[in-house]
């Protein structure tokens, strides 16, 4: 795993110059999860200092109701023609939305391309 943004060290003025090594410690806040993304939607924030990303993943629509018959023996039917309820079409639903400022997102950039470049080339081996 590659890692890539700005460490506050970055800005810090180190006696004697920068230190030669620095330890992270990834640690998941309670909100981290696992998502599927099918696809992002963002662009520049209002203030045009970085940009926003949204993440989201696609799905059937799943419906809000249905109908079901029910048999003499009491068990479960088909669904009835016509008595479904819901929405029509695809379902985007928002995973994530992510604030990027502009030097985070230019390293995003770069560690992303280096990232699609390894994986195209262990596809051709």
């Amino acid at each position: 795993m590659v890692s890539v943004g700005r460490s506050a060290m970055s800005d810090a003025k180190q006696p004697g110059g920068p230190p030669d090594k620095i330890t992270f410690y990834y640690i998941k806040s309670p909100q981290f999860r696992v998502v599927h993304v099918d696809g992002v939607s963002g662009g520049p924030t209002p203030s045009g200092r970085g940009i926003h990303i949204a993440f989201f993943s696609e799905r059937v629509a799943i419906p809000q109701q249905t109908t079901q018959s029910v048999g003499p023996d009491g068990a479960l039917g088909p669904e009835i023609p016509g008595t479904r309820f819901g929405k029509e079409g695809i379902v985007r639903e928002l995973e994530v939305d992510a604030i990027l400022d502009l030097d985070t997102a230019k390293a995003f950039q770069l560690w992303l391309g280096a990232v699609l470049e390894k994986s195209e080339q262990g596809k051709e081996t």
